[in-house]
């Protein structure tokens, strides 16, 4: 089945979509900048005393390493509440510490959050073996971190969701991250848009949730037509519920092309030629925007000279009578 048929096939299964198309926006932004950022938690006030003169000393001078000794220390430096930022920064700069080590660092909740996102969206994370307890970890880095604004505690929590989805210890595991996040549709969304600029397609594991209500019309239209077919003829073979995935393909189609037949000729033609390509790409091709006075293209339905056929999705002109002499 050619993808054409197969839009065909959805969109003839649905002609409520097409004789009123609902709005959607297909280039909406999604983000979590309305979730209040965590305050950095305020650093103890207390007296000098010898036995925080000893921490000074012992995290100046003491050999911090993978030892049992080295663990020692650490315990000790971590577990005193007046550890500061940038102690916690100068810890993390020396060298000798473990991964594992450097994971109890970061979960300390005075470590400043640029190190934490630095860390975690650092890529050679996705090359390492990752495991259920490397997940809980981070998890916890991200759920902790403070003085960080939405849009980089976004794209941390896309960097984890990816991470774990390409994982195959982790893949179970992606809706506890997306239900765990501060905004679950625009946590999808970035994670989607993270995978299609890395890899061009999106991992197995993260595509069944774009079937539920978590995501977005904008998230679905990222995905590349040859993959939202190949979703659709999966959901079938599996059974699994994609009424409403179905509905937000139609719903996109259709408030672009609306009832102009040389729009719904031009999409079915590209729909062939560049299968490849988003659909919103292709939907922007259709009807694209003028960023430049910062409008869309005024729609057929707008123009005075046409109207809805009744029972019909097509557009007839509207016949005026003859003036009178």
């Amino acid at each position: 089945m050619t993808i054409n048929e197969r839009l065909v096939r959805l969109l003839v299964s649905r002609p409520d979509r097409l004789t009123a198309p609902s709005t959607v926006d297909r280039d909406a932004q999604l983000t979590i900048d309305g979730v209040p950022p965590r305050p950095i938690p305020p650093r103890p006030s207390q007296p000098a005393t010898p036995w925080n003169a000893m921490l000074g000393q012992l995290s100046q001078h003491g050999t911090i390493d993978a030892s049992a000794n080295g663990d020692q220390l650490l315990d000790v430096i971590l577990s005193s509440d007046g550890t500061s930022p940038d102690e916690l920064k100068a810890l993390l700069d020396r060298p000798g510490l473990s991964a594992e080590q450097r994971t109890r660092v970061l979960k300390h909740p005075h470590v400043p959050g640029d190190l934490v996102i630095a860390y975690l969206c650092d890529e050679r994370r996705d090359r390492a073996p990752f495991a259920e307890q490397d997940l809980r970890d981070q998890l916890a880095m991200l759920q902790q971190i403070a003085g960080v604004d939405g849009e980089e505690r976004l794209t941390a929590w896309a960097a984890l969701t990816v991470r774990c989805a390409t994982s195959p210890a982790t893949a179970g595991l992606i809706g506890d991250v997306i239900i765990a996040a501060p905004g679950a549709d625009a946590v999808l969304h970035e994670a989607v848009s993270l995978s299609i600029r890395r890899t061009r397609h999106v991992p197995e594991s993260l595509e069944r949730h774009l079937l539920s209500h978590l995501a977005a019309p904008a998230t679905i239209a990222l995905l590349p037509l040859r993959d939202l077919m190949r979703m659709l003829d999966r959901a079938d073979q599996t059974g699994a519920r994609s009424s409403r995935f179905e509905d937000v393909i139609c719903d996109l189609i259709a408030a672009t092309c609306e009832t102009d037949p040389a729009r719904w000729a031009q999409f079915f033609s590209l729909s062939e030629e560049r299968r490849d390509d988003s659909l919103r790409q292709l939907l922007d091709v259709i009807d694209p925007t003028d960023t430049a006075a910062g409008s869309q293209r005024r729609r057929r339905r707008d123009v005075p000279g046409y109207q809805r056929q009744s029972n019909s999705p097509l557009l007839k002109p509207i016949e005026y009578a003859p003036a009178k002499r």
